[in-house]
């Protein structure tokens, strides 16, 4: 008796093979920049993913709006005078709105794909884990840059369209206040972004990283001021404590304009609250460097 021989079934399950052009490392690069893009914005994701980064931004652009809506229609409106409608670099406000910004994005960017397992399969493609982390700082920077420089950019448009001098001479004549502007928001950016990310390597879920960064924060603050007005004898170095304090005291600098922090309180210069953003840039990168390397 003979056997039949065994039959097999093919499945069409409708796979393709690529078609096209295979793209390396630089394009995976911008593929996980564009990424975090659209995850922190909550583009291509739910309604209510969308809500707190959208109403953050329309919340920092009102004041530029308003400021720009007066000069159009006050003849004698002068930039010169001071307050939050009319001052380039008026960041006290617009960064306390960019901390929450940050704390937000931070988290978003870098937790997720820790928690959720999908490392491994980025180390599948040809992306190294400095390019991860720069892809996903990168998009952090883009973020909070344009959120630090939209208002500003509102305001030297506006108030050129609205300038009885003329657009052109009024853009010539104010560009030094947007580079200003642009190099104090590079500041911002490295102080709040690095302390995110510091919060964000410890945490296991976006909300309580976002709430932790931000006591941290504003707690650094009370804890200095509390500890600098003792008259302790090591008060003034607990002044450096005060991570808010440093952009801000930089940013006074930076426009030659005179403020209230507790760093310039306790006897500091401004290069030293710039020297601890910048070894607080550099402790960032090397802990996040060895927790990614022992991930991947």
């Amino acid at each position: 008796m003979t056997q039949e021989a065994p039959s097999g079934v093919v499945y069409d399950l409708g796979y393709k093979p690529h078609v096209g052009e295979l793209l390396g490392r630089r394009a995976v690069f911008f593929a996980v920049l564009k990424d975090g893009l659209r995850r922190v914005m909550g583009l291509r994701r739910r309604a209510r993913r969308k809500v707190l980064p959208w109403l953050l931004i329309i919340i920092a652009v009102i004041p530029s709006v308003v400021g720009v809506g007066i000069s159009a229609f006050t003849a004698d409106f002068q930039l010169e005078l001071p307050g939050v409608f009319t001052t380039y670099g008026s960041f006290p406000q617009l960064a306390t709105i960019a901390l929450l910004f940050t704390a937000f994005a931070a988290p978003e960017l870098v937790i997720p794909d820790r928690e959720q397992g999908v490392m491994s399969i980025y180390a599948s493609r040809p992306l190294t884990t400095q390019d991860y982390l720069l892809a996903r700082a990168g998009a952090l920077g883009v973020l909070v840059l344009t959120f630090l420089m939209l208002p500003q950019l509102v305001m030297y448009i506006g108030f050129a369209a609205t300038s009885p001098d003329g657009f052109t001479t009024y853009l010539l004549d104010h560009f030094g206040d947007m580079v200003r502007a642009l190099v104090a928001s590079l500041v911002y950016l490295a102080t709040f972004g690095s302390a995110a990310f510091i919060v964000a390597l410890f945490a296991k879920r976006v909300a309580p990283a976002a709430s932790a960064f931000i006591a941290g924060m504003y707690g650094s603050i009370i804890v200095a001021e509390i500890i600098t007005e003792s008259g302790a004898s090591l008060g003034k170095w607990f002044s450096l404590l005060a991570l808010p304090m440093h952009p801000q005291f930089v940013r006074d600098w930076i426009f030659d304009r005179s403020g209230d922090t507790i760093p310039d309180r306790a006897g500091f210069d401004p290069w030293v609250s710039l020297l601890v953003i910048l070894v607080l840039v550099a402790v960032t990168g090397v802990l996040i460097l060895r927790r990614y390397r022992k991930l991947a």
